[in-house]
């Protein structure tokens, strides 16, 4: 009877992937991820982002920054309440 649960429960372990990713950001670089994820949810934070691609905030930050200085990406409004525009 273990034997039994035990296999079902292997069988539906839950994936150790955020629930929210969508799916066609895997493979991609960080700044195009950046960019698709901000495309699709301009209200997203740097922290959600960063839990989203399994790194750090710092790597995030850093990223954003250097889509600011491309042209590619703006921050409307504060950090609180404001959101992304893209620009593709």
């Amino acid at each position: 009877m273990l034997s039994v649960i035990a296999q079902t429960l292997a069988q539906n372990a839950p994936v150790n992937a955020s629930v929210n990713a969508p799916v066609n950001v895997t493979g991609l670089k960080t700044p195009e991820a950046l960019l698709r994820l901000l495309h699709d949810n301009n209200q997203l934070t740097r922290q959600q982002l960063a839990d989203i691609l399994g790194k750090d905030v710092r790597t995030i930050a850093r990223a954003l920054a250097k889509l600011q200085q491309a042209g590619k990406l703006t921050r409307i409004g504060s950090d609180k309440t404001g959101h992304w525009e893209v620009h593709l």
